[in-house]
């Protein structure tokens, strides 16, 4: 699950959608049993503003579920 709050919340799309999810997902897939998380987001970027906020996010939830499910 996700939750997005912060200043630009409105901008940052569906939260099905939302890459953080999709990289927990593609984790899932990976390794079955793995179980979830629950992430919150905070949006302080403008979405399109180039500097890669949306794949910093996904790379860090999958590292931090990886983490929490004690996976290197």
């Amino acid at each position: 699950a996700i939750r997005v709050g912060g200043p630009f919340v409105n901008a940052a799309g569906d939260p099905d959608q939302n890459l953080v999810l999709k990289a927990a997902r593609a984790l899932r897939e990976r390794i079955p049993g793995i179980g979830g998380g629950e992430f919150h987001l905070t949006k302080n970027l403008p979405a399109g503003a180039g500097l890669g906020g949306g794949s910093a996010d996904a790379a860090a939830g999958f590292r931090l579920l990886a983490q929490a499910k004690g996976i290197d």
